[in-house]
């Protein structure tokens, strides 16, 4: 973590809750792509950080948003 904000927000919240809350903010981004069920989109992050929070966190969070 390079950024000074995020290091000292990191250190206030505590590494797991960054992490978690982070992860959050992306799969409620992703869900304002579909509307209904008859919807579907795809999001893509091109970001290394997110695949690690992904991969560290992924039994606590949605099993709808992972594929793969």
């Amino acid at each position: 973590m390079g950024d000074k904000y995020v290091l000292k927000y990191t250190e206030q919240m505590g590494q797991r809750r960054y992490g978690l809350s982070s992860l959050q903010q992306i799969i409620k981004a992703s869900g304002r792509i579909v509307r209904s069920k008859d919807e579907w989109g795809d999001t893509h992050i091109l970001d290394r950080t997110t695949l690690r929070l992904i991969q560290q966190y992924r039994s606590e969070c949605s099993g709808c948003f992972w594929t793969g």
